[in-house]
């Protein structure tokens, strides 16, 4: 494709007029059209050098851009021209409708976005066929540049149908071609009294189309969600696009200024004109009034008349057979015959900010931060600075629009990172909402206000209670915590649904599981309710006693049963709400502290969040438990010492981990507790084998293998062979790794446990790859990650799809290596894993620089590099580095290659210099290869410089282009 034109720039929309029938009654006539008008359109644009982005809506659309308006202009009259005189073999002629809009270009992944590409398709919808329309903004750019035998004539203004400001409309009329048509199918053709509204319509594609379904088969539909989340404007969208299929009309009806319920049928009288009469009731009136009407009513905020819009909707519905009604709610109106649909929020980026800006483009909730961000500061652009301030801004926010356009009033005079480390207070900090705007949504405490007043105490009292919850929960954890004083163990799940009902509360299907959620901006609210009710440190305690209770049932009763993938997809689920209750006790309930930790580490201690929250509160908390005069069960204390040992062996921190498991495994030998005993021993055996202790972790090992088999305790055996395969493999001995990890696998399999089979397939994969056994690695690799997509476990899978990537790295299959890392790049992205992000940009720099196109490496190099600078660990910055030296090398610039290797060295700070060698040979290679090119003394002078700079030079040098130049002069 040729490049895309940025700046100003005029978009051209083409589009079938009446294609569906065509379709419908010529098909393969039909195939064989479609070749060829697509066929004169791009042969068309690309002579008046204009380029095809890509079809936009439906198969028969195009969609093209140009950098001069006069070229487009030209470009369409010879579309029109073209058409026209083809023999068409369908049975009516093809006739395209043309949309013209000259506007700023937001190109973003090879396509545009932005209000300029929505203007232009809305106008392309009001055209007939054979009619091409210009904005008023090409039409002033194309008037002195029109082609012989083309002019414009004016059609005034007209409302498109995204309810936006209205648009000054100008026809191509073209010499020798048809000019007369229709008038346009604008919002002024047909009645109504939907409102101007003075912000475009973001995102919502799939939401417009859902609905329009909806309506297609149902009579009655209501769109339900929570305050601010965009059910009006999201009706007010669909009336729009429905206008010319209501020949009576659509009618906004706003009841929220409406206080008394028996007043609604006048609201509905008022809109349409209708007055009341002395011998008859008004619903009566109306009634006859719309017999016959072919029209849509949107019932507009509905939750707090509920009773009186149900019983108007009823009678209208039956009486009047043409009539449609779409309401807006926070719960539905239980009407019969009635479709209740919940509004998603705005679509949020899958991560907490490691995408790139192409891939937020996609995304709704950052369109529209960035769309209102433009309105409050127009000199406002999305940023690889601050995309992950707006990711979280968005993200904290829910995707609820109202709150995210509350946030960007803000912009005017706080930085996008300022607004984001100040939303824990949000509802301070989100006010200033129009002043015309209602007044509940002036302000986000307002909005919430609202709906929490339209609540029975005894739903308001559970809504403060869930609040302690964080993540989601469960029916049978909602019984257990929120039940007490003023709420009964029955009215618990007629309480909750009727909170779900009223789009307070999220339900959510996992599998078999549904769980529970509120959004983060009514948690906070209603733990604000909580804590001035006296009951927060009560209700606390309350989660705290079910998290403890809830892991220690799990995990006694799954590991009888030998099926710990179970426990560890119920636990995963629970992440949040564990992480919330380890921090509640470790300030005021040691003994449920440590009794969580040795709980649920060994299953989820895949989890980083919780590895984290773990490693920075049990140090401190095991400190005071020494420290106090009544300390906790030895046997509670000696699992958390095994959970923060196992969590310093799996950072690198070997020293440290062995003298915390030594602690664990005297105390669990002191109370002769085998099963403790046991998994501390294997996890110590892991650690002695990445330290090099080879006798020490297999007689470790030996001694944790017995006490398992005396136990019965398959699943500890599988898992402690697993944890020393994994051991032996990164410190090289292959034999025994895979020994240990057909063990495992072989158990595994006899206890027919799937997940924790993945592990030892990956070992067992990587090692025949090293072993250039290349048939038998992929059959492991591939069972792994079926199971590990089986399982819906997006971590495993990336970490064997790594391991198929290098597979196809060492038979220099790059192109196959660069879809499956584009792949693990995506998932990493999703799991906001931002140091595996930045791994795989270096895989990439490594592939390309084999293919020789260095300035692309460079580009994957440097983006790696700049990610694990934001991940504030300088360890992490030895690995891009290396990237940069072998590129170096490659290019022949043998002195900044060895000064990146040495400063790579020292930041590493250790003797082993190539600690990712497995995974990226050719840094190794890269290295030998200096060698052989510079002499001693000069490879240890430039490896010296680099080695004596600071972090800060070290980068510094890195992102220098000073050193491009290919250094002839430092060769041998």
């Amino acid at each position: 494709m040729p490049e895309l034109p940025t700046g100003m720039v005029t978009f051209l929309f083409t589009d079938l007029e009446g294609s569906t029938r065509l379709w419908e009654h010529s098909p393969e006539a039909m195939r064989q059209a479609l070749i060829r008008h697509d066929a004169l359109i791009e042969s068309l644009t690309g002579a008046h050098d204009g380029t095809i982005v890509r079809p936009r809506g439906e198969g028969d659309s195009r969609f093209a851009v140009f950098a001069q308006t006069s070229s487009a202009v030209t470009a369409a009259a010879a579309i029109q021209q073209a058409m026209h005189a083809e023999c068409w073999l369908t049975p009516a002629p093809l006739r395209v409708r043309i949309a013209l809009h000259t506007g700023e270009a937001d190109l973003r992944m090879g396509d545009y976005y932005g209000s300029g590409v929505n203007r232009c398709a809305r106008l392309r919808a009001l055209a007939a066929g054979g009619q091409t329309l210009l904005t008023a903004a090409a039409a002033q750019l194309a008037r002195d540049y029109l082609p012989t035998g083309v002019r414009l004539n004016d059609l005034g203004e007209h409302r498109l149908k995204d309810l936006d400001r209205a648009e000054h409309v100008f026809q191509l009329i073209i010499d020798g071609l048809p000019n007369a048509f229709p008038p346009l199918r604008s919002l002024d053709a047909f009645p109504n009294n939907l409102p101007l509204q003075l912000t475009s319509f973001i995102g919502r594609e799939k939401e417009t189309a859902e609905v329009k379904r909806l309506l297609d088969s149902t009579r009655f539909l209501t769109l339900t969600g929570s305050g601010g989340s965009g059910k009006t404007r999201l009706a007010l969208q669909v009336a729009a696009e429905l206008l010319d299929t209501c020949k009576d009309g659509a009618w906004l009806i706003e009841l929220a200024p409406v206080s008394d319920p028996a007043f609604v049928p006048n609201v509905l009288a008022a809109v349409l004109g209708v007055r009341e009469t002395q011998n008859a009731r008004l619903i009566d009136v109306l009634t006859d009034y719309l017999y016959d009407k072919q029209a849509l009513i949107v019932l507009d905020n509905c939750e707090h008349l509920i009773m009186a819009c149900a019983e108007m909707a009823d009678t209208l519905l039956h009486s009047c057979p043409n009539l449609k009604i779409l309401a807006t709610s926070r719960e539905a109106l239980s009407v019969m015959g009635e479709t209740a649909w919940r509004i998603p929020s705005l679509t949020l980026p899958d991560s907490n900010g490691a995408e790139t800006l192409e891939h937020l483009a996609g995304c709704e909730a950052i369109q529209f931060f960035t769309e209102r961000a433009k309105a409050a500061r127009p000199d406002f652009i999305l940023t690889n600075q601050n995309a992950p301030a707006v990711v979280q801004v968005c993200r904290h926010l829910d995707g609820i629009p109202l709150a995210i356009e509350l946030a960007t009033t803000r912009i005017r005079g706080m930085s996008v990172e300022q607004i984001a480390a100040r939303l824990d207070d949000r509802f301070r900090l989100l006010t200033g909402g129009s002043r015309t705007a209602l007044t509940r949504h002036q302000t986000l405490r307002t909005l919430i206000d609202w709906s929490y007043g339209l609540l029975s105490e005894t739903e308001r009292t559970l809504l403060c209670r869930l609040s302690v919850f964080v993540g989601g929960w469960t029916m049978e954890a909602c019984e257990m915590v929120c039940c007490g004083e003023a709420i009964e163990p029955g009215e618990v799940m007629d309480l909750l649904l009727q909170l779900v009902n009223k789009s307070l509360v999220t339900l959510e299907e996992h599998g078999d599981d549904t769980r529970y959620r509120l959004l983060e901006t009514i948690r906070q609210y209603s733990r604000d309710k909580l804590l001035d009710s006296g009951e927060g440190e009560a209700m606390r305690d309350r989660h705290m006693n079910w998290c403890v209770h809830m892991t220690e049932t799990l995990v006694l009763g799954f590991r009888k049963a030998g099926k710990i993938s179970l426990l560890k997809r119920r636990l995963d689920l629970e992440l949040d709400n564990l992480r919330t209750a380890l921090e509640w006790a470790s300030t005021r309930n040691l003994d449920a502290c440590f009794r969580l930790a040795g709980a649920v580490f060994p299953i989820v201690r895949s989890a980083e969040t919780l590895g984290s929250t773990l490693r920075s509160l049990l140090p401190e908390a095991l400190a005071r438990d020494a420290a106090n005069a009544v300390h906790t069960a030895p046997a509670v204390r000696a699992g958390a010492l095994w959970a923060l040992g196992a969590i310093y062996l799996g950072q690198g921190d070997n020293a440290t981990a062995q003298l915390i498991l030594d602690q664990s495994i005297q105390i669990y030998r002191r109370i002769e507790d085998k099963q403790g005993l046991a998994e501390a021993l294997a996890t110590l055996a892991a650690g002695y084998e990445m330290s090099g202790d080879v006798v020490a972790a297999r007689k470790t090992l030996q001694e944790a293998t017995t006490l398992f088999q005396q136990l019965g305790e398959n699943w500890g055996l599988a898992t402690s062979f697993d944890s020393v395969a994994q051991g032996l493999f990164f410190t090289g001995d292959y034999g025994m790794a895979r020994a240990c990890a057909e063990q495992s696998l072989a158990l595994c399999r006899e206890i027919g446990d799937t997940w924790a089979m993945v592990n030892p397939l990956l070992v067992l994969g990587q090692i025949a790859a090293i072993n250039g056994e290349s048939e038998m690695a992929r059959a492991r690799l591939e069972e792994g990650l079926a199971i590990a997509r089986e399982l819906g476990d997006s971590q495993l899978a990336a970490r064997i799809l790594s391991a198929l990537g290098k597979l196809a790295r060492d038979q220099k299959d790059f192109g196959r290596a660069k879809v499956i890392y584009a792949e693990v790049l995506d998932l990493w992205r999703r799991a906001g894993n931002r140091g595996a992000v930045a791994l795989v940009q270096q895989l990439f720099g490594y592939m390309v620089v084999a293919e020789g196109d260095y300035p692309a490496a460079r580009s994957h190099f440097e983006e790696s590099l700049s990610i694990r600078q934001r991940l504030d660990n300088p360890l992490e910055l030895a690995g891009p580095l290396e990237g940069l030296a072998c590129l170096a090398a490659a290019e022949g610039n043998d002195r900044r290659a060895a000064r990146l290797f040495g400063a790579a060295n020292a930041i590493r700070g250790v003797s082993g210099f190539f600690l990712e060698s497995y995974d990226i040979p050719e840094v190794e290679q890269a290295y030998a290869y200096l060698h052989t090119r510079l002499n001693d003394s000069d490879f240890d002078a430039f490896w010296s410089e680099g080695h004596d700079m600071t972090v800060e030079q070290a980068i510094t040098n890195a992102f220098s282009t000073d050193e491009y130049r290919i250094d002839h002069t430092s060769r041998p």
